[in-house]
């Protein structure tokens, strides 16, 4: 699975409409100023906007880091590029 399909999947698990593409996926909903703002389910992206994950809490994301890999939760060590909610 890949990252946006990951996110994809689980926000329309939901009941939320989220188009399948990042650079879709980067203008959904509406933005979240900073990570301190950001919620569990807020979509965090990377710099440049290349990958996506979503947000588990605190520095937390779970990934689907390549297409084959498992998705894994990791540390988010740099503030991302864009936050979105679209929950």
């Amino acid at each position: 699975m890949t990252c946006s399909g990951l996110v994809h999947y689980t926000v329309r698990r939901s009941g939320a409409e989220l188009l399948r593409v990042r650079r879709d996926q980067a203008r959904a909903g509406r933005a979240v100023a900073s990570l301190g703002q950001a919620r569990p389910g807020d979509l965090t992206f990377g710099s440049p906007v290349d990958h996506i994950g979503i947000n588990a809490g605190a520095t937390t994301t779970v990934v689907a880091p390549l297409a084959g890999d498992v998705i894994k939760v990791q540390q988010i060590t740099r503030t991302p590029a864009a936050l979105r909610r679209v929950v």
